[in-house]
């Protein structure tokens, strides 16, 4: 008995998006990739913002676009049962009463949820749904950060040593098992070495299938034994305009995306990319046959370029080129807001690789100068 799965990037229900829902219903949001969901069993995404009501606290680091009201819930009509991920860091943007809603609302329109809860146990706990007679599993962790620690509401913290536990565990509950990472550098092409070990021992300790969110862009799929790993989803559904600063970054490519259909029967585990543009009001739109094409070649060598012998010299390149602009135009749009806590926070999440990537920035930047000195 063959079960087909559609996984998704980020579900961001906010500006022209949630303006494009308001005017012309909740049909509009999927109504152009109707045919990447064809005999679809069960529609996996991530919940990139919150719902939350108008009285919900909102941090001063919070933007109040990221706000999304619960009758917008109605757009998310994916075909098959609907598992969406909260194991995020915008799940928290509006505290626990934002989480709570959030959780109750995707309840009340008959969507699971997996990744965050009250505690912690919760937070990690399994998610199980019977599928064509199969149980489905579904665990979601996300780098850790304030959003994995708050006080009386957290996200599963994707610890190494806790996300393989927690998957050997599931792994004799269920038939299937999927794992939602979310994880990695923004806008870089290719996963983050840490990031790429953690998902490929969360294959190895039993997973079936996992996806990676949080760069915003779209990054290689590769095998790791009978297992499907798509590092990075991208964007499914965003308003790229709406957040800190304008998000030039990646901007063309932050468009591209697919949905990842995958076939699992007594044969294993079979994945296809559809794939999916972005239109100017962030909804996803099914290319024509040549730009199909031109993404298709492109998320190839994305693919390949998970074989680089030096896979962090590359990783460094990419992040340093792709990644290093927009953290300065962020950093610089909260210095003139006068946001301290912003930078203070970023400054304690300074880690070794993050200096090592600002090196490979220099380097990139003086060797024209150094060249011309000789």
């Amino acid at each position: 008995m063959k079960i087909r799965l559609a996984a998704l990037g980020d579900v961001g229900l906010i500006g022209a998006v949630r303006g494009g829902i308001e005017r012309h219903g909740a049909a509009w949001m999927l109504e152009a990739v109707a045919p990447a969901f064809e005999g679809v069993d069960v529609t996996l995404f991530n919940l990139e913002m919150p719902f939350a009501p108008p009285h919900a606290h909102r941090p001063s680091h919070v933007r109040e676009e990221f706000r999304v009201p619960p009758a917008l819930a109605s757009a998310l009509s994916f075909p098959g049962v609907r598992i969406a991920c909260l194991a995020n860091n915008h799940v928290m943007d509006f505290g626990l009463e934002g989480l709570r809603t959030t959780r109750a609302t995707l309840a009340a329109a008959g969507i699971l949820d997996v990744g965050a809860g009250e505690d912690a146990e919760t937070a990690g706990s399994l998610s199980v749904v019977d599928v064509q007679g199969r149980r489905l599993g579904v665990l979601a962790f996300a780098q850790p950060g304030p959003h994995t620690s708050g006080p009386g509401a957290c996200v599963a913290a994707a610890d190494p040593g806790a996300v393989v536990q927690r998957i050997q565990s599931a792994r004799a509950k269920v038939d299937l098992l999927v794992v939602h990472l979310h994880h990695g550098a923004m806008y870089v092409d290719v996963p983050t070495p840490e990031g790429r070990q953690l998902a490929r021992a969360a294959a190895s300790a039993g997973a079936d299938l996992v996806l990676g969110h949080h760069p915003h862009v779209v990054q290689g799929v590769e095998r790791v034994g009978t297992a499907v790993v798509a590092h990075s989803l991208g964007e499914f559904v965003f308003d790229a305009t709406v957040g800190h600063v304008l998000a030039h970054a990646a901007a063309e490519k932050r468009r591209e995306s697919f949905v990842l259909r995958v076939d699992i029967d007594e044969a294993g585990v079979a994945a296809e990319r559809i794939p999916v543009r972005m239109g100017s009001a962030g909804r996803p739109e099914l290319p024509d046959a040549e730009t199909s094409a031109a993404m298709r070649a492109r998320f190839d060598a994305l693919d390949r370029m998970l074989s680089v012998p030096d896979y962090e010299g590359l990783f460094r390149a990419n992040a340093a080129t792709n990644l290093a602009g927009h953290e300065m135009r962020v950093l610089l749009s909260a210095l003139r807001r006068g946001d301290f806590g912003y930078l203070l926070g970023k400054v304690s999440r300074v880690r070794p690789r993050h200096v090592r990537v600002l090196a490979s920035l220099l380097r990139r930047k003086l060797s024209p100068f150094t060249r011309a000195s000789r």
